[in-house]
């Protein structure tokens, strides 16, 4: 699809109003992470070559893909499309969807994390979800420091008598099916999130109003 796509693109094969918006819906899955880069190219390209800076046409781009939004988003905000590039995050909050306009130069990842669960701890509205949110804020600050997991971003912040304990129950609360529990955790795991956000803030310091 994505083929045929470009080749109408190449061809220049749309016709009347079908030109007005284009619309491009998940371009690239989980399993594809090593084609983000090639993907955002190829879409880069595209509005480069085929959308004018002061042309009626518009490119719509959803993703599930974090990596991908991040570095669209870098690559348009620091082009001539950048007046006309508008970023939006689509999110839940109270049961409700929300799509949030993110008006910041750069995107980053895990700062959006630690934004949305300070801001349920300050709602004391702690669900099971928000322990897949902390593991992946745990996974990069890993990542970065230049291993995998989770343990050494729990080692550094100051989990180190009770690494294997701790680590067991963040992958336990963490697992698979969290993302779809919208329950309200346990005053024990609650108690542990709060601690492990806390740790990770006061040990990185970072910028998350």
């Amino acid at each position: 699809i994505w083929c045929f796509f470009l080749a109408l693109f190449e061809a220049d094969a749309w016709t009347g109003e079908q030109d007005a918006h284009f619309f491009i819906d998940d371009p690239v899955s989980s399993m594809d992470d090593h084609n983000i880069f090639i993907t955002a190219d190829s879409i880069t390209k595209l509005i480069d070559d085929k959308i004018a800076s002061k042309s009626e046409k518009r490119i719509i781009v959803t993703t599930h893909h974090i990596g991908l939004f991040s570095i669209l988003s870098d690559r348009l905000m620091n082009s001539t499309h950048r007046n006309n590039t508008r970023r939006s995050i689509l999110s839940i909050h109270n049961n409700q969807l929300e799509l949030k306009n993110h008006d910041k130069d750069v995107f980053l990842y895990h700062l959006y994390l630690m934004q949305i669960l300070n801001e349920c701890i300050n709602e004391k509205k702690i669900m099971g979800y928000h322990f897949v949110m902390l593991r992946q804020i745990l996974e990069i600050i890993s990542s970065f420091l230049g291993t995998g997991g989770i343990k050494k971003t729990l080692e550094e912040i100051g989990y180190r008598d009770n690494l294997e304990m701790v680590s067991n129950q963040v992958n336990s609360l963490s697992h698979k099916d969290a993302r779809f529990q919208p329950a309200e955790l346990e005053p024990n795991d609650r108690d542990l999130l709060v601690d492990i956000f806390s740790k990770i803030q006061e040990k990185y310091n970072f910028i998350i109003h």
